[in-house]
């Protein structure tokens, strides 16, 4: 929570007066459930192109957030934000996520039929339009006197990213919109684990358990169920209490020691 009050508070500061600034005030606004304060910064922008606003909007009316819920209206700011690269030129990277985001929104519109027929050939569409995204650029933008602010930055893009590679993968291996194909999805799992996503990282366990189109490895299954419950998978702290049991107890600590150099290695030592 602090993390994010300081993000906000330095996206007002380095917004421009004519756009990044009423889009700074909507946010401080929505923040407050002032929504009709939001709405008025918003539009504007919204219509003018501004990515950022565009999601937004899209989640006030997904929601029914200070308007009545309209899935046509989401469905059509959303592909405004989606199918920009990027916002305008003055607030560059600092929204960066927002087409990201709305892209993983429109294939999960897609993959549940909210608001559409369910397609999940399009929910795949947008989820690989968001996993394709390029955010290395990212890490050599210098943003002005804030370290902080400048992690954070780059985490948010790269976790969006994450988090669309792993709906990928689970769309391979759900049959979703393509042929059940387990390699494929340890594919998207792997690079999605890389970048910190705690449910990819949760799913690989799963995949190492069972042996899904890699060789069934408890060690490797046990590693990834840890650094996965640490950052959170919900059902990862079961399954590596379970998987635990029927390990030795050398084994167990291999796993454990694997899983903090994993952690430590910022996921780039993740294995033997």
């Amino acid at each position: 929570m602090k993390n994010s009050t300081i993000f906000l508070a330095f996206l007002i500061l380095l917004s421009s007066p004519a756009k990044g600034q009423d889009f700074g005030k909507g946010l401080a606004a929505l923040s407050k459930n002032d929504f009709a304060t939001a709405l008025s910064e918003w539009v504007p922008l919204a219509n003018d192109g501004n990515t950022s606003a565009q999601y937004h909007l899209g989640i006030m009316y997904r929601n029914g957030k200070g308007v009545s819920k309209d899935y046509t209206e989401a469905l059509k700011w959303f592909r405004l934000a989606a199918k920009q690269d990027n916002i305008d030129q003055h607030l560059k990277f600092v929204f960066m996520s927002s087409n990201i985001n709305a892209q993983i929104t429109l294939g999960k519109m897609y993959e549940d039929g909210q608001g559409v027929s369910q397609d999940y050939t399009e929910a795949l569409k947008w989820y690989l339009a968001a996993a394709n995204n390029d955010v290395v650029n990212v890490e050599y933008v210098p943003i002005v006197g804030n370290g902080l602010a400048e992690k954070i930055i780059r985490y948010r893009a790269a976790s969006d990213v994450a988090r669309a590679k792993f709906r990928v993968g689970l769309m391979y291996e759900n049959s979703r919109g393509v042929p059940k194909d387990y390699a494929e999805a340890m594919k998207w799992f792997s690079l999605a684990a890389r970048q910190g996503n705690a449910n990819a990282q949760e799913r690989l366990g799963i995949m190492y358990e069972n042996g899904l189109s890699v060789l069934q490895d408890n060690v490797l299954s046990l590693m990834w169920y840890n650094v996965g419950g640490i950052n959170g998978a919900t059902r990862s702290k079961r399954n590596s209490e379970y998987t635990a049991t029927i390990m030795t107890s050398t084994a167990v600590e291999k796993a454990q020691a694997m899983a903090r150099e994993c952690i430590s290695s910022a996921y780039e030592k993740c294995g033997y």
